[in-house]
């Protein structure tokens, strides 16, 4: 993991409301992914903040577009299908790949973010090792994926 230390900072947007998954995913990323500047919002409308840049999040120099999302479905004031659904209709965003990162294993929810256009569905790991499995399909497309 040597060549991912070299070069600029990667932002990523993680969309949680769970600490405790909040916590995991920083410590995942901390250890694997050390290029990954990782943003934190608790819910859908503090999502949809940060990414038309209002409210605290108006200084694009301290919290960047990312280049990917990391999406929870179910989310306080704005669930995450919701915010996908918008973030795809916005011209400037719809670009920005977005990974699901949910307990729900339900088909349904699946199918729907699928056809939103998701890059990834990924399902909650109960353990570090897991998730760490789970993530590595993110951190690779984050971390690899060219500057505009």
């Amino acid at each position: 993991m040597a060549q991912e230390s070299a070069g600029s900072p990667v932002p990523i947007l993680h969309v949680e409301d769970d600490e405790n998954d909040i916590l995991l995913i920083q410590h995942v990323f901390k250890k694997e992914a050390p290029r990954a500047l990782l943003f934190v919002v608790r819910d859908g409308e503090e999502a949809v903040a940060y990414l038309t840049g209002r409210t605290q999040f108006h200084d694009r120099s301290k919290f960047p577009l990312p280049k990917v999302v990391l999406m929870d479905l179910k989310l306080p004031r704005k669930a995450g299908l919701e915010v996908i659904e918008w973030m795809k209709s916005q011209p400037e965003l719809k670009e920005i790949p977005v990974f699901v990162l949910s307990s729900s294993a339900q088909p349904s929810d699946q199918d729907r973010a699928r056809r939103l256009g998701v890059t990834g569905y990924l399902v909650k790991q109960g353990s570090l090792h897991g998730l760490s499995t789970v993530l590595s399909e993110v951190f690779a497309f984050a971390l690899e994926t060219p500057p505009e």
